[in-house]
């Protein structure tokens, strides 16, 4: 090859260098977690969430495997979708979060407050805790659910340290008309200030 040929080549290579592992990097699945508080968001279930609970991001995968539901796997892999951005009727799918207390000795909340609930089966540590409606690959096959789901959790799974929480779902029936998203509406909080605050908005309602 020419000289004059080589340098422009070289450059194209080591162009290449450079930019590749940037894309790959971009490309690639997260294998860490992202923890963040909920506590003080914009909803007054969220000012219910202890400061010092900590949530990871959310994955989802779509598909039906019960392989999924086990507190032990390799999650990594799968999508990172915002809360507010789950498909709708798009058939059966799988969403797992990580939640866990700064606080190595504290307790996780002991209650479950769904506030748009869909069909869904509940894992917890790789056990099923609770089932609302019957998840379907289609608007025939789902049953749906109560508007609101409220989940006492066993004392198992509020110990300290992590824990692994696993939704089974369908979203048929849930949704604004023409939109193509739902939020999970996922919310972990103290029972004794959810019912202090669920009577206190009663009382208000009927006082008018």
């Amino acid at each position: 090859m020419p000289p004059r040929c080589r340098a422009p080549l070289l450059w194209t290579w080591i162009a290449f260098a450079l930019v590749a592992p940037a894309v790959a990097a971009d490309s690639a699945p997260s294998t860490s977690r992202t923890w963040k508080t909920r506590h003080g968001d914009e909803s007054n279930l969220a000012r219910l969430i202890p400061p010092d609970l900590e949530y990871s991001e959310l994955r989802i995968r779509m598909g039906d495997d019960p392989r999924w539901a086990a507190a032990d796997l390799d999650d990594t892999g799968w999508e990172i979708v915002a809360e507010n951005r789950l498909p709708l009727q798009a058939g059966i799918f799988w969403v797992r979060l990580h939640v866990r207390s700064r606080d190595s000795r504290g307790r996780l909340p002991s209650l479950v407050v769904m506030p748009d609930n869909k069909a869904h089966d509940l894992f917890c540590d790789g056990v099923l805790i609770h089932s609302s409606g019957v998840p379907g690959n289609s608007a025939r096959e789902e049953v749906g659910p109560m508007a609101l789901a409220k989940i006492e959790l066993p004392a198992i799974a509020t110990t300290p340290g992590e824990h692994v929480f696993a939704f089974r779902m369908s979203t048929y029936r849930r949704g604004y008309p023409g939109s193509a998203f739902t939020p999970l509406g996922f919310h972990l909080v103290p029972a004794d200030k959810f019912h202090e605050q669920h009577s206190r908005l009663n009382m208000l309602c009927t006082l008018g």
